[in-house]
């Protein structure tokens, strides 16, 4: 996503503690990194059983959940999904 355009993306981000203290150039690299979902009431966002993303681990290794719920969108959603990082 490009950041300029996005005002309210940057916004949420730097106020996720994890990411609050970012300088501005490394919040805008992380912010390129982002897809825009958007759902509408009724859509399903994800459905139980569906694979998870892998779960953060150190080291080597990793660990792969499956979705313990069906989530459905009650009301028209935004989502900001971190895509993985392009190499």
């Amino acid at each position: 996503m490009d950041p300029a355009s996005h005002p309210e993306a940057k916004r949420f981000l730097l106020s996720i503690p994890v990411f609050g203290a970012l300088p501005d150039r490394s919040a805008d690299k992380l912010l390129e990194l982002i897809e825009v979902r958007r759902h509408h009431p009724g859509d399903v966002v994800c459905a139980e059983g569906e694979p998870g993303r892998p779960d953060v681990s150190s080291g080597r290794g990793g660990s792969r959940s499956r979705r313990s719920a069906t989530v459905t969108a009650r009301q028209e959603t935004e989502l900001y999904v971190l895509s993985k990082a392009r190499r």
